[in-house]
């Protein structure tokens, strides 16, 4: 079982892998993805639409915020006892709203936002790549929103292509909840997390799975979810003729249980290829750089990042910071500084 430091960077390092391969083709039909790079569509990195090989999105740079919120509050509950994770989340989205140019007005009597520390000072994380309309739309309100305190009626997928570094289906659902309202919004992103916190402890993806489906069944709103989930392990006991139609059986990726699922078929059907797992996940006509992240996600905590194609990882912008955001997980409380993950 490898240390917790390697088991974050391979989570955050295939996240950032699979969104870099699915974020040029998103918004493509599968038709025209095969039209352009032949019969298995893309089968490698290509250039993204401001000419950048192995660019991240809004997936990766959110992901990353989602961990300084973690390990900030981590930090300032070991330290004082006590700590408002979805205060800290909501603080470290303003700072990634900010890097896209954006700001909310903030009640009177709030915190100022402070611009500093890691993410903030690492130019790769400033550049706009598309940033989905919720998170923009619900962190610019200037509240966040709880399960049960619900800021829209959303359930799209941008809670859980960032809800990986929460570790745990609570704080899954937490992170989904700042700005997805929906509860399948938030309850997909509690699966997520559930399931990387199962593999983290060394378990099974199919464990990870048996588990966060009993926690849905008992969710009042957990059906769309766990019926999600059940459809992508039954399709992916099978053998198909054309995976990529079989992936968008599932789904086209835009709301949060298909997204979820839809990874999950692509890391099941890896079957321990995780290059082929990668690229199954990404070539369809939907959402292709969230579902690429989740099952990158999951294709990293399931085999290792000495698994992860080191040709794809050593293209990605940003590798170097994804990888020391990894590193400090994967650490000790202690042994992070508010200068470099601030605490809201």
């Amino acid at each position: 079982m490898p240390d917790a430091s390697s088991f974050w960077r391979a989570v955050l390092l295939g996240g950032a892998v699979g969104d870099a391969l699915g974020a040029p083709i998103e918004f493509h039909s599968l038709a025209d993805i095969r039209r352009v790079y032949g019969p298995e569509g893309i089968t490698g990195l290509v250039l993204h639409h401001d000419g950048r090989l192995g660019a991240i999105t809004d997936d990766t740079q959110m992901a990353l915020f989602t961990a300084e919120a973690v390990i900030g509050a981590r930090r300032r509950l070991g330290g004082y006892g006590i700590a408002n994770f979805q205060a800290a989340l909501f603080y470290s989205y303003l700072r990634w709203l900010a890097t896209q140019g954006l700001a909310a007005t903030l009640p009177p009597g709030d915190r100022p936002l402070q611009k500093r520390g890691l993410l903030w000072d690492t130019p790769d994380l400033h550049h706009v790549r598309a940033p989905g309309n919720t998170c923009v739309g619900a962190l610019s309100s200037g509240r966040y929103g709880t399960r049960e305190d619900r800021i829209n009626n959303s359930k799209g997928c941008g809670g859980v292509m960032r809800a990986a570094p929460g570790g745990a289906f609570d704080a899954g659902v937490a992170i989904g909840a700042v700005t997805h309202g929906h509860p399948t919004g938030w309850l997909a992103s509690g699966a997520l997390a559930g399931i990387i916190g199962v593999l983290h402890n060394g378990g099974t993806l199919d464990e990870g799975l048996d588990e966060v489906q009993a926690r849905l069944r008992k969710e009042e709103h957990g059906g769309e979810t766990s019926t999600a989930l059940d459809k992508a392990r039954h399709l992916a006991t099978r053998s198909h003729e054309d995976e990529a139609l079989v992936l968008e059986q599932i789904g086209g990726g835009w709301i949060a249980e298909e997204a979820l699922a839809m990874g999950v078929y692509a890391a099941l059907r890896a079957e321990g290829d995780v290059r082929a797992g990668l690229l199954l996940s990404v070539n369809h006509s939907g959402d292709s750089d969230s579902t690429g992240s989740i099952a990158g996600n999951l294709l990293g905590a399931m085999h290792g990042e000495a698994s992860l194609p080191a040709d794809w990882v050593g293209e990605l912008e940003a590798r170097e910071v994804i990888e020391q955001v990894g590193t400090d997980l994967g650490r000790n409380p202690g042994e992070t500084s508010d200068e470099t993950y601030p605490y809201m």
